[in-house]
């Protein structure tokens, strides 16, 4: 810092002052002629600082970009690292700025800024901003130990639900971005309306219209909410079309002798969904950009309904033939 003083001359050498008896807490060197004043010469001293001092003056300047760039470098210091973590959430408060969202260590402050983002209701939301800090606070709480997890969510039970409700809404932006861009559309133009929607309801609704590349993405990226849905989410489809357009969201069990576990029974249909767009032309990604298949974390029970599923085929079928003409009602 800066201090005005007034200190006596001890040395003349020309034209220079050269003042060196002073306070402990001040450092001057040289000083021109006329700052003279009879015995006594004024000038303005540097007062000695230490970096932590430095730091946390300037960040409470709301100079917090440069309190951080002051502060690389000063390791052991736990009061800086509590101001670096506070001009942190400062800069993502003001700007937004995922990058300093990042280096806040306080993971319950990352988690209640993300879910208190995507909640809003007013003014226009940034969606790829969203993404971002939603999937930050996936990673940050997927590394945490034990005992904050119970810390974060109560117990272990609510932190899974709270990890749940995270992967939830970033896998719904996902999907939102998605249906975007099938129907041209701005992002964050009908964003608040579409979070309010029941994904059933949505299902259905985009099946009654025929909207099948839209249904697909809901139907996969929800699969853990729509699954048990799924014969009432086709009997939805208009009956003019053909079952080989959407044979992929068709219900499927597994075989009796199959080698394979439960667990991995349950996600056939839904891997096998993901493959048969992937194969097709003309039908948009399943999976956003910085997204992979893990995101989901899918856990499907293997279908043990065989003889249900098989009476929903059949009664389809005399649908289809009775719209058809084919057979009498």
């Amino acid at each position: 810092g800066v201090v005005l003083s007034k200190l006596p001359i001890r040395n003349k050498r020309g034209g220079l002052f050269h003042v060196d008896h002073f306070d402990d807490h001040y450092r001057v060197s040289l000083l021109t002629a006329d700052k003279v004043d009879g015995d006594s010469i004024s000038c303005c001293v540097l007062e000695s600082l230490e970096p932590s001092a430095v730091i946390q003056r300037l960040a409470l300047a709301h100079k917090y970009e440069e309190a951080l760039a002051s502060a690389e470098g000063v390791t052991g210091h736990p009061s800086v690292a509590k101001v670096v973590d506070m001009c942190h959430k400062k800069l993502w408060e003001e700007k937004r700025s995922v990058e300093n969202l990042s280096h806040v260590s306080d993971e319950e402050y990352i988690v209640n800024q993300v879910l208190s983002l995507v909640d809003q209701e007013h003014g226009v939301l940034d969606v790829s901003l969203a993404r971002r800090a939603c999937r930050l606070a996936m990673d940050r709480l997927g590394n945490v130990r034990l005992a904050k997890a119970v810390e974060l969510g109560g117990s272990q039970e609510g932190f899974d639900t709270l990890q749940t409700t995270l992967r939830d809404l970033y896998i719904r932006l996902g999907t939102y971005v998605a249906l975007c861009q099938i129907y041209g559309c701005e992002p964050a133009s009908f964003r608040n309306s579409f979070a309010k929607i029941e994904l059933l309801d949505l299902a259905k609704s985009m099946a009654a219209k025929g909207d099948l590349r839209s249904l697909t993405i809901v139907v996969f990226r929800h699969a853990r909410q729509l699954s048990t849905f799924q014969e009432k989410i086709i009997d939805e489809l208009p009956l003019s079309l053909d079952p080989l357009s959407y044979c992929h969201l068709l219900p499927v069990t597994a075989r009796s002798n199959s080698f394979l576990s439960p667990e991995a029974q349950g996600l056939l249909g839904w891997m096998a969904m993901n493959q048969y767009v992937q194969r097709s032309p003309g039908w948009p990604s399943m999976l956003m950009e910085g997204e992979d298949l893990n995101v989901f974390d899918i856990q499907l029970e293997e279908r043990d309904d065989a003889t249900e599923v098989a009476r929903w085929y059949a009664d389809r079928t005399v649908e289809i033939q009775q719209f058809a003409a084919n057979i009498p009602s």
